[in-house]
């Protein structure tokens, strides 16, 4: 080293890089409220440093059945992104759903009940498998199943009470829909 008037220390050099430091996988984001055993509409988001992913159209799917620390592949799909918020005008009201955008949505059949496993394969180009998401398959869920018929309920209808005691609160714009009950419709 030297040192004295005039004169100025060598600055050191700076450090040779290693390992470039990796970008931050994205993490699946499970949002079906329920899984049942049979077919399934699984839909989830997929977050990358606190935002939804919405660039990605297709993304390979595989479904473990767990067993402890380990697990078996039971189902390998492809989901589809469905941008449910393309039309959506930004708005206050919307803006939730337009700042997800839209949901991962995929049909996998789930063969029994127990913990599962989901894990998502990105396109190469964008990075590899990512970490696998747990969840619940149930015997049967508390939702009506697509296609069934709707749980009977009680709301009044013109039939049994006047108008301004159905909806007194604004003007009726179409007295013809207060004449069926949910039920019936």
């Amino acid at each position: 080293m030297t040192a004295g008037c005039g004169s100025q220390a060598a600055s050191p050099a700076p450090p040779s890089p290693t390992v470039a430091a990796q970008a931050p996988l994205p993490q699946i984001e499970v949002a079906s409220s329920e899984a049942v055993v049979g077919k399934n509409r699984f839909t989830f988001g997929l977050i990358k440093n606190n935002h939804p992913i919405q660039n990605i159209s297709r993304v390979k799917t595989i479904f473990y059945l767990l067993h402890g620390s380990s697990g078996r592949v039971e189902a390998v799909t492809t989901a589809s992104f469905n941008y449910f918020a393309r039309d959506f005008k930004h708005t206050a009201e919307n803006s939730a759903a337009t700042e997800i955008g839209g949901v991962f949505v995929t049909y996998p059949r789930f063969g029994s009940t127990g913990t599962w496993a989901v894990q998502v394969q990105l396109p190469p180009k964008v990075g590899g498998a990512l970490q696998p998401a747990r969840f619940s398959v149930v015997s049967h869920g508390f939702a009506p199943a697509v296609g069934t018929r709707a749980i009977p309920s009680h709301n009044p209808t013109v039939a049994q009470l006047p108008l301004t005691k159905l909806d007194s609160a604004r003007p009726v714009y179409d007295p013809e829909m207060h004449r069926l009950s949910i039920a019936q419709a």
